[in-house]
């Protein structure tokens, strides 16, 4: 059951942030991402947790920035703060998805090629999806799904050697 919940909380929060991005309603957003914290806080947050939440964060700023910076990526109007800062909604995704890999997105660390794979496609679409629906603009889509591809396979590759009580945490 809390893995259903941590992977329904995971697509809530894409959904309420690529949508309310779009449609400039991004509170839902936030009351998404404050529901996972509590959610993962209620089950014992543990140095893994911190760990893959901090990992997140700095892949979603290094990569994120390099594609607002290069200009691949238009965030629209969000943030116009450092020029290298990407939106607060792009880092409350990779932070939610952190917040989920112990639970809900476990099955990932399994099979390490296995969850390699489905994040290199799964991660791609994503923003591909995210273009189609408003929230962002794609200048050079091709260009941005291969980084984002080999960015979040470094990220998964990290969280797969750093989290190794993850590999076996998938049968509880």
């Amino acid at each position: 059951m809390k893995t259903l919940i941590h992977a329904m909380l995971l697509n809530a929060l894409w959904f309420s942030v690529v949508l309310g991005v779009a449609y400039q309603h991004q509170l839902t957003a936030v009351v998404v991402f404050v529901l996972m914290v509590l959610v993962t806080a209620y089950e014992g947050w543990e140095r893994s947790d911190w760990m893959a939440l901090l990992i997140g964060l700095m892949v979603g700023v290094i990569l994120d920035g390099f594609l607002q910076v290069s200009g691949w990526v238009d965030y629209g109007q969000w943030f116009k703060g450092s020029q290298w800062l990407p939106p607060y909604w792009i880092l409350m995704l990779w932070m939610g998805f952190a917040l989920s890999l112990k639970i809900g997105m476990r099955w990932l660390f399994k099979h390490y090629w296995l969850g390699a794979i489905f994040l290199i496609i799964g991660a791609p679409l994503s923003y591909f999806s995210a273009d189609k629906l408003g929230a962002v603009v794609l200048q050079k889509p091709t260009a941005v799904m291969l980084l984002i591809a080999v960015g979040w396979w470094f990220y998964f590759s990290v969280l797969y050697g750093v989290n190794k009580s993850w590999r076996n945490a998938y049968d509880s």
